[in-house]
């Protein structure tokens, strides 16, 4: 059975992705449509491709993920198939990509535009629900479109790390209102030392002195900070919500200390 994926910010309140599921299901007999999420934030790419980037190795290989945020720009946008370990995913070129993989380990088409399709108004429709149908359908990738290698790069910033700290952001706040930043379990090991980190805002009173390995080494109603399932450092409120209670917000700063030895 083929197994596409959805991630879009269309929600559920408009006919937008019934249309798409439906488009889908009645060219496809055997088909699995598994939906990451519709409740990206408006043209966020960078939601939608932290979602994608930390789920899309969970799926078996030959799924196709189809990305529909921040896409109708007209006929003179660039729309992709790109393919990265097994998998297919069709979005636009707006810089998405770039984020999910950083390496630049991919390979990438620039679709071309049917004739029969006169409106790219939906192309999360009209356009990737077709070339998923092809793919599924049996074919081959290079049909659609020619090999594209200058994709567009979106600016992301990057956590600093010095002698004694490492200064990142929060990168998305998750349904629980939890902090997930972009301080990698990998970055805090080479920078620590074996040194214990304090976990830092620019309110102190929230500051916390040690990471815990769950949610709930600290006692009800107070702060966390964790590495998460994705190997992100994430800072919750037990049986709480972080963001609010603390005040923060995407891109606001997380900084953690190392003590000197």
């Amino acid at each position: 059975m083929q197994i596409i994926t959805l991630t879009t910010d269309l929600g559920l309140r408009d006919y937008y992705l019934a249309s798409v599921k439906g488009f889908i299901y009645s060219e496809l007999n055997d088909v699995s449509i598994v939906d990451i999420s519709h409740d990206i934030t408006k043209f966020s790419v960078q939601e939608a491709a932290f979602l994608l980037k930390n789920c899309y190795a969970d799926f078996p290989e030959g799924t196709i993920h189809i990305v529909g945020v921040q896409t109708a720009y007209g006929n003179s946008n660039r729309h992709l198939l790109v393919e990265r370990d097994g998998h297919y995913f069709l979005g636009s070129d707006n810089g998405l990509f770039s984020i999910m993989f950083e390496d630049n380990n991919f390979k990438a088409r620039s679709l071309d535009i049917p004739p029969d399709i006169t409106d790219l108004t939906f192309p999360t429709k009209s356009l990737y629900v077709k070339s998923a149908i092809f793919l599924t359908k049996g074919g081959e990738p290079g049909v659609l479109g020619c090999e594209y290698k200058e994709i567009s790069k979106a600016l992301t910033l990057q956590p600093i790390a010095q002698e004694n700290n490492i200064r990142g952001m929060v990168s998305y706040i998750d349904s629980y209102g939890n902090l997930i930043t972009n301080i990698t379990q990998q970055l805090y090991n080479r920078t620590s030392r074996n040194r214990n980190g304090k976990v830092e805002f620019r309110d102190s009173s929230f500051n916390i002195n040690r990471i815990s390995r769950y949610y709930t080494d600290v006692p009800t109603g107070e702060a966390a900070a964790i590495f998460n399932s994705a190997g992100l450092l994430e800072v919750s409120i037990n049986a709480g919500n972080a963001s609010k209670l603390m005040g923060m917000k995407v891109n606001d700063p997380v900084t953690v200390t190392f003590e000197n030895k």
